[in-house]
């Protein structure tokens, strides 16, 4: 986090915080948002079936989420729900699906494990083989399927 407010500056990421209603010295919970792409390659098989073929993949990369011991129950998952929404909704920017690098890599199974099964998001393959996979990736759709539907 010492390094946010260079990484602010440089353009390379903004950062969304959510304070307790009731005391705003609280941060209950944040993220950062920053655009990304992967290979059409390291989709699933029935997802490359859904976006152009062979070209990059745009992603919004969330570099950072936390939220506080303090928070409500289920706010990490409203915190990816937030960042969906938003990139669904912004002019500026457009994005296939959200990317993150959970904290710990499958080492940290309870993570890794509520990412994949609560919140719908896919392992990409290691570049390197042999290697366990650090990245993960979900479809905007999946996330949040009233808003793509709207668009």
């Amino acid at each position: 986090m010492r390094d946010m407010p260079r990484l602010v500056g440089a353009a390379y990421t903004k950062v969304f915080i959510f304070e307790n209603p009731d005391d705003q010295a609280q941060i209950w919970g944040y993220y950062t948002l920053s655009p990304a792409q992967i290979r059409f390659s390291d989709l699933t098989k029935s997802q490359q079936r859904v976006v152009p073929g062979s070209i990059p993949v745009a992603l919004a990369r969330i570099g950072f989420l936390a939220r506080d011991d303090r928070a409500p129950p289920k706010l990490g998952a409203a915190l990816l729900v937030d960042a969906a929404r938003r990139v669904l909704r912004s002019d500026a920017m457009t994005a296939w699906g959200i990317i993150l690098e959970p904290e710990g890599g499958r080492g940290n199974a309870k993570l890794w494990n509520w990412y994949e099964t609560t919140m719908g998001f896919s392992p990409i393959a290691p570049e390197e083989a042999g290697t366990e996979p650090r990245s993960m990736y979900c479809p905007l759709k999946r996330m949040v399927p009233e808003e793509w539907n709207r668009r």
